[in-house]
């Protein structure tokens, strides 16, 4: 097969194609075998008619027609390995010509990948964050890995809710006095002040004994992923079931043999300060990767075919769609 790179111009590649002889008499046996299982021909059973017969029922053109349904993919796809182009979107075919016995041409545009220009990228300069690791950061992980292997303690019966307690609680929530889906839990365990209940709930908590009920008032937020309850008033009504409060590990040598192979806290030490700055200093390398992709990205220029663009408004659109839908909202 014969290809031809015309010419690349406008992210637009336009090609010229000549299929050998042998390779459309090929298409066209191909075709005939395909539609003689369908047609019926008077003392023939059916597919065996001969190919004569066939075309002269059919016509030549439409058994042309079908081997050009196989043959033009098969002869393109072929073009654009031999051409190394990189199409981002269907070709266009045109001026299909053929004559009984010779070859077939046609010629074919299709977008292809833009190519680009990048700007004076040797010429960039990053700063290389420095690097530190003081014994504060030490610490503040020594003190991650006591709260992890904190065990919680009850408080006494008498002792009220504070900062810091684990509350054990029963809880049923509504909003507009009608109950809610997620808005209900037993035996639900909530580290008071960690921030992680929607906001004022925690706080309200604080004061509370063992046994006591309390009903809490909140607002869900805007953006609160249920669409139904984002921005809405709600009331809970809570029992305090346990009230209780973490005890941490003594930082000793006996807590450092607990988290690794070490022997004494000093070791322990040691190693987290290691990892600490092993960890610094891959993120002093990313980031200098990062800022020099940023800078190149800047520099760079391309123009971005319209296939592509259109590509991407169609993803965001199908994104929102689906995120809306998930929301229980209707898309218009």
């Amino acid at each position: 097969m014969k290809t031809t790179l015309d010419k690349v111009e406008n992210n637009t590649a336009y090609l010229t194609v000549e299929v050998p002889a042998e390779m459309v008499e090929e298409a066209l046996e191909r075709a005939f075998r395909r539609l003689s299982r369908n047609i019926l021909i008077p003392g023939f059973r059916r597919g065996r008619a001969p190919r004569a017969l066939v075309e002269r029922r059919i016509g030549r053109q439409a058994l042309l027609d079908e081997a050009l349904d196989d043959l033009l993919p098969e002869a393109y796809a072929q073009a654009v390995r031999e051409t190394g182009i990189e199409p981002i979107d269907r070709p266009t075919v045109t001026d299909i010509h053929y004559e009984e016995g010779q070859p077939l041409s046609f010629k074919a545009q299709v977008e292809v990948k833009p190519e680009v220009t990048l700007g004076d990228y040797r010429s960039i300069r990053v700063e290389r964050p420095q690097v530190q690791v003081d014994e504060a950061d030490v610490n503040n992980l020594l003190e991650r890995l006591r709260e992890a292997q904190a065990q919680l303690v009850p408080v006494d019966d008498e002792a009220e809710a504070a900062e810091g307690h684990v509350a054990v609680i029963d809880f049923k929530g509504t909003v507009d006095g009608q109950p809610f889906p997620g808005g209900e839990g037993q035996d639900y365990m909530v580290e008071i002040g960690a921030g992680r209940l929607v906001e004022g709930f925690e706080q309200q908590l604080i004061g509370m004994r063992v046994g006591q009920e309390r009903d809490i008032d909140v607002t869900f937020p805007e953006d609160h992923p249920e669409a139904g309850l984002a921005g809405k008033a709600a009331r809970f009504h809570v029992t305090l079931k346990e009230l209780k409060r973490k005890e941490l590990p003594a930082l000793d040598d006996e807590f450092a043999r607990s988290v690794g192979e070490f022997q004494t806290l000093e070791e322990l030490r040691a190693d987290v300060e290691k990892n600490l700055r092993r960890r610094a200093e891959e993120d002093a390398e990313e980031q200098v990767r990062q800022e020099v992709i940023r800078q190149v990205v800047e520099q760079a220029r391309v123009d971005l075919p319209a296939v592509l663009v259109e590509r991407r408004l169609d993803q965001l659109v199908e994104d929102f769609r689906r995120r809306v839908e998930a929301q229980g909202m209707k898309w218009e």
